[in-house]
């Protein structure tokens, strides 16, 4: 379904009873290449809202600014965000129950399978891919970290000129909760988080950031 957000066309791919929001889409200049957002869980955005939520809102000004150490394709900014979330239920109340909650029941049937699409499409038409699921999407960074590397070369996360967009665990920050990046949008640089070339490989298992093996003890 398509409507106005702002003047710009959305569009939102549902589950059958809206019970997951696998992909959010706004674009506002086609000859421009896309930004896929791969974060934790959904924001409110959907094709109905008069406004933008917070989180979506930043991540367009971010978009829409020059990102030329991305490459030449980001000199100008981008023409379009793409979200997509490791967890796609709708409405979560929290961002804490993606790690307090059974994950099966958060991620969605078919979410690895949209993750998977939306990088490649997005990376066969020259865009880049950000990863903003920060530290709570420690569970699932394995797989979606694999997923989309199946189709890129290099990941990048939200960063500044003096620091590179990692947790203190080293995960990718999220845009917009406690403890991530917050700067203003003309602020954010894009860092790249890790290269593709040589992990694409089956995921190793994933260890919670407050054990004893994460801290390498």
């Amino acid at each position: 379904m398509l409507k106005a957000v702002n003047g710009w066309p959305a569009q939102v791919t549902w589950s059958q009873h809206r019970e997951y929001r696998y992909v959010w889409r706004l674009h506002w200049d086609l000859e421009k290449p896309p930004l896929l957002v791969a974060g934790l869980i959904p924001s409110t955005a959907d094709e109905e809202k008069e406004s933008l939520d917070a989180t979506v809102r930043y991540c367009i000004d971010i978009a829409r600014l020059p990102h030329p150490e991305a490459g030449e394709h980001a000199a100008n900014g981008y023409g379009e965000l793409i979200v997509v979330n490791m967890f796609a239920r709708y409405n979560t109340p929290h961002h804490k129950q993606a790690r307090e909650v059974d994950v099966r029941d958060l991620v969605g049937e078919d979410n690895d399978h949209h993750i998977s699409a939306q990088a490649r499409d997005v990376c066969e038409r020259g865009g880049t891919i950000v990863a903003a699921w920060g530290t709570d999407g420690w569970s699932r960074h394995g797989r979606v970290r694999s997923l989309l590397c199946q189709h890129a070369d290099e990941l990048w996360c939200f960063g500044t000129r003096d620091t590179e967009g990692r947790t203190k665990y080293g995960f990718p920050c999220h845009p917009g909760r406690q403890g991530a990046l917050r700067v203003r949008p003309g602020a954010v640089v894009l860092k790249r988080f890790c290269s593709c070339l040589h992990s694409r490989v089956r995921p190793a298992r994933q260890t919670h950031p407050g054990s004893d093996r994460a801290r390498g003890e």
